[in-house]
């Protein structure tokens, strides 16, 4: 316990240093970001759909990237049939983390620029598999929770708009895998398999100020 403990701290501090400490440094910025977020694989056997939000700080280096220090948390929240029975049971999964991004804008002049986008780092994750009621002849299950920390990342294609050189508006897809399983909180007669890996297809809008 205490040596992941010390492995947290590592990673935050690694990702903290990595964004304040950039002697290159043309301009810094903030960005707010929002996202929906498209269950994928074993994932999208829980959840339909889910959402993200995150926010960032970060600097342009000299080489084209922009690199920040990203906290974000995701959210995704079901509820499925049991079996045959007229009885539900709710599913929610929770993550939160702090994350290394980074944009390459592959052109940097116009008011439109395509970028390749990329992140990752340690996360902390929740799942909840809410309570069976009693369905004869099997009896009442109860609540299971799952948590844990763990390592993920995502990486995809974009386009900014750039209306003024302090203001970006980034329009992104990318595929997001977070380490974690869900087996766990499965029972034989709850009738939902249970999950190994988190993947989903994120769309996300983001708003970033330059000073």
């Amino acid at each position: 316990m205490m040596n992941r403990k010390i492995f947290k701290i590592k990673m935050i501090f690694a990702a903290l240093l990595l964004t304040f400490s950039m002697g290159n440094a043309q301009n810094f910025g903030l960005t707010l970001r929002g996202d929906g977020a498209f269950p994928m694989g074993e994932l999208s056997n829980w959840f339909d759909n889910g959402y993200s939000a995150s926010a960032a700080f970060g600097a342009f280096r000299g080489n084209g990237w922009f690199v920040e220090a990203m906290i974000f948390g995701a959210l995704y929240s079901n509820e499925k049939p049991i079996l045959d029975s007229d009885e539900h049971v709710q599913l929610r999964l929770e993550a939160a983390g702090l994350w290394v991004s980074g944009d390459y804008y592959i052109w940097t002049r116009g008011v439109i620029r395509p970028f390749f986008y990329l992140a990752g780092g340690p996360f902390y994750w929740k799942g909840v598999r809410g309570e069976v009621p009693e369905i004869s002849p099997f009896p009442n299950i109860p609540e299971r929770i799952l948590e844990e920390w763990n390592m993920g990342g995502e990486s995809g294609l974009g386009l900014a708009f750039v209306p003024t050189e302090s203001l970006h508006l980034l329009l992104n897809a990318n595929y997001r895998f977070l380490v974690g399983s869900l087996y766990p909180t499965m029972q034989e007669n709850v009738g939902i398999d249970g999950i190994n890996g988190f993947s989903s297809l994120n769309l996300s809008l983001r708003i970033r100020f330059l000073f």
